[in-house]
């Protein structure tokens, strides 16, 4: 069985990877500066926010100690931001839809209005899956504790 402490070296290794990974995609928006007002890296900006937070949850959680709170919270920023990156590159597949289908049928689409209802749908949804996961008690120890129980009964 591995140790503890090689699977906390790789999640840290892995987080730090994918940090850096993250970090590079936002400079990229950042400079040089023309790329600010591009739309498409305006959204890989954000996609690229969502997923370098998810790592840096991931890998603080390595260092944690195991009371229900801070496993609790963990949890719940741990299914927050990930969900935000997946709906982030779901609203990226719209946006690239919007932008093929508008160059057959020319009609226009108000991209300020279009990130404003971007930003509430990503940042709503992901707000609302973890208060339904918080509301029902299935973050943290307790999640862990049903399925012990339940796997513990189904030996013998």
């Amino acid at each position: 069985m591995v140790s503890t402490t090689i699977l906390n070296g790789i999640v840290q290794l892995s987080c730090t990877l994918s940090m850096l990974g993250s970090t590079l995609v936002i400079l990229t928006w950042a400079y040089p500066r023309k790329n600010r007002t591009k739309q498409g890296r305006i959204l890989l900006l954000w996609l690229s926010v969502a997923d370098f937070i998810s790592s840096c949850v991931y890998f603080t959680q390595t260092f944690h100690t195991k009371t229900d709170a801070v496993c609790e919270m963990y949890a719940l920023l741990g299914i927050y931001f990930p969900v935000a990156s997946f709906l982030w590159t779901d609203c990226i597949a719209y946006f690239l839809y919007l932008v093929v289908s508008n160059r057959t049928s020319y009609q226009p689409y108000d991209w300020k209005t279009l990130l404003r209802k971007f930003h509430l749908f990503v940042w709503g949804l992901s707000l609302l899956i973890i208060a339904l996961v918080f509301g029902f008690g299935h973050a943290g120890y307790a999640s862990d504790d049903d399925a012990n129980e339940s796997s513990e009964g189904n030996t013998g």
